[in-house]
């Protein structure tokens, strides 16, 4: 069976609890890999932040 061919661009979740140090975050990520690009979302103690990173240029933008 040939397995099927999955779309380079995608959307995930991940919620990590580190215990030794007591916090907990949750991650969206959203990556255009055509567009060379990337999109984050961290919750972390009550805070959030925005990154947006463009692989072409290997930069990393911090939106507030």
């Amino acid at each position: 069976a040939k397995l099927p061919i999955l779309s380079q661009n995608y959307h995930a979740t991940v919620s990590v609890s580190i215990v030794d140090q007591n916090y907990s975050m949750m991650i969206d990520e959203h990556v255009d890999y055509d567009g060379r690009r990337a999109a984050l979302t961290v919750h972390k103690e009550g805070n959030i932040e925005n990154l947006i990173f463009s692989y072409d240029t290997n930069e990393v933008f911090y939106i507030t």
